[in-house]
């Protein structure tokens, strides 16, 4: 892949790029931006936290076209891990464990996968032929001495966000590569149709290996 890339906000910001900013905004650092279960995360808490991983990441050499693979159960973590990624520059890679050993294969083979995200035991049902595991129990200390710090990584909307496989019903998964720019339109349009909506919350109920997860 041979992309332009360009210093944050050259064209439109990336989706991170607002989260970021909604984190500067009005009292948007405690504002709550995930409730689970009886876990309460705020914008400035999962701010720290995805730069934190983000810096650890870059530490690893994610960056701008480089996949990531994200194998993390629904919980907070599993955002955090979507916007480190986006912060580091790189482009995520949704995984599921539970898929069969040839699919998960192939999709690590077609992606070029530099790094896989996982939580406790996952890592030892996943192949690992030439790509970097990060066990974010394992490596929760390291990934908390890493600084809360945005990182400063040139990325623009014409690199690769993420990137998601089909069913591979009708044969081989097929992979579609997605730019920033698309998902930046998608929450762009999103926040201009709920601007009035004041206290608006969305459930997060579908696996992030769907597009319209995002």
């Amino acid at each position: 892949r041979d992309r332009s890339i360009g210093e944050p906000g050259m064209s439109q910001p990336c989706f991170h790029h607002s989260f970021e900013a909604q984190v500067l905004a009005d009292a948007g650092r405690s504002a709550v931006a995930i409730e689970f279960c009886d876990e309460i995360v705020t914008y400035g808490d999962l701010d720290a936290r995805a730069n934190r991983l983000a810096n650890y990441l870059i530490e690893l050499r994610a960056g701008p076209e480089v996949a990531v693979g994200v194998a993390v159960p629904r919980s907070p973590d599993l955002l955090v891990c979507l916007l480190a990624v986006a912060k580091a520059g790189a482009a995520y890679v949704p995984f599921d464990a539970s898929l069969p050993e040839e699919r998960r294969l192939a999709m690590i083979e077609n992606s070029g996968l530099a790094l896989l995200l996982v939580t406790g035991n996952v890592s030892e049902v996943m192949p690992r032929p030439g790509f970097v595991i990060v066990d974010l129990a394992a490596a929760g200390e390291e990934i908390g001495r890493q600084s809360d710090k945005r990182p400063k990584v040139p990325v623009c909307d014409r690199n690769l966000a993420y990137l998601l496989y089909t069913s591979g019903s009708t044969g081989e998964p097929k992979g579609t590569a997605m730019e920033h720019s698309a998902l930046a339109n998608l929450i762009a349009w999103h926040g201009a149709a709920h601007k009035a909506a004041c206290g608006l919350r969305t459930l997060q109920f579908c696996s992030i290996g769907f597009d319209f997860s995002f």
